[in-house]
């Protein structure tokens, strides 16, 4: 089974796990729905830069795999791999700084723990 699925089944997985997305206008944060394992991308703007940062929270001990994917014009930047948290833990799983020169750019996190994925997604820039 591939770690991201096409855009449509992740689109579906959002609906399913009440994420969130926000266009950028400052410091946001994107969450996923309040279950025992969340993910979280946390974006943040510095000078000329907009930094997007991939988290992962979860309430117990767990173990589990990433994809964090990052695109817009010229922008197609891809981390992933496995994680370990500790019990009540947070864990920065990948962390992208880009040019906030008017570009756009579309974050896609997915964690996938015991065989679910959690998934959290956002667009920033554009005029920023």
């Amino acid at each position: 089974m591939p770690l991201l699925r096409p855009r449509h089944r992740l689109a579906a997985a959002l609906v399913l796990l009440g994420a969130t997305s926000a266009a950028f206008a400052g410091p946001a944060v994107t969450r996923s729905g309040e279950a025992p394992v969340r993910c979280e991308l946390d974006v943040s703007r510095r000078g000329g830069t907009v930094g997007l940062t991939a988290l992962v929270h979860a309430e117990k001990a767990t173990r589990g795999e990433y994809a964090f994917h990052v695109s817009g014009q010229g922008t197609d930047i891809r981390q992933g791999g496995p994680f370990a948290i500790a019990s009540g833990g947070t864990e920065q799983l990948g962390r992208v700084t880009l040019g906030a020169g008017g570009s756009s750019y579309d974050a896609d996190l997915a964690v996938v723990v015991d065989g679910k994925t959690i998934s959290c997604s956002d667009r920033v820039g554009g005029g920023i």
